[in-house]
């Protein structure tokens, strides 16, 4: 176990051994990295800093995936490089693009189906499908202020996607489902409907764009 230095404000360093605690304590199965996995601005080399930032959980052994945020790109590597560095990590589950949808915009948009647990009559049947999805860095419409957003081309993945799993066979026996396996999705840019900041005292919805 590795032991936090004491210090008076949050860096790289205790961050690290936060996360290191965290898997120890936690013991998880998968870990989901949700953006802004590195600050572009403060990081000198992209590939150093994300080699620093995913230590702890590559050194665990234990499976993870990432998608990306607005401020990964912002250092020595575009979104796309920094994508391609994540997706040859150890131990990671994460992908660059669906390889049947060339024109997807955004970098990391895959899907994930988790299988019951081996021995289990429901080992080899999706249980939870998980997707991962680029939301984009900042607007690029004149007339929208603030972040970016899912675009079009990865909403029509998503529902081919989806439409896909829910058609799939899940009643097999022995022991079938009996229903469509629930999902997930992941994705740094928060949804404006779900745009909301507490001010100390209480949550207030924030005006939407």
């Amino acid at each position: 176990m590795i032991e936090a230095p004491m210090m008076k404000v949050c860096s790289d360093l205790n961050t690290s051994a936060f996360i290191h605690r965290m898997i120890e304590a936690e013991k998880p199965h998968l870990i989901v990295f949700t953006g802004d996995d590195i600050f572009g601005f403060d990081a000198t080399d992209a590939a150093v800093s994300m080699n620093a930032a995913f230590e702890p959980v590559v050194s665990s052994n234990i499976p993870w995936v990432a998608v990306l945020g607005n401020h990964d790109q912002e250092s020595t590597l575009s979104k796309e490089g920094v994508m391609k560095h994540i997706v040859q990590m150890k131990h990671t589950l994460s992908q660059l693009n669906p390889p049947e949808f060339e024109d997807i915009d955004g970098f990391g948009n895959y899907n994930l189906e988790v299988s019951g647990a081996e021995g289990s009559s429901l080992h080899n049947k999706s249980v939870l499908n998980l997707y991962f999805l680029d939301s984009g860095n900042y607007s690029t419409a004149s007339t929208i202020f603030g972040y970016g957003w899912i675009k079009p081309s990865q909403q029509y993945w998503f529902q081919r996607t989806s439409k896909k799993l829910r058609q799939k066979a899940y009643i097999k026996n022995p022991d079938g489902q009996k229903s469509v396996a629930p999902g997930l999705a992941y994705f740094h840019i928060p949804l404006p409907d779900g745009n909301i900041r507490f001010n100390g005292r209480r949550c207030e919805r924030r005006p939407l764009v």
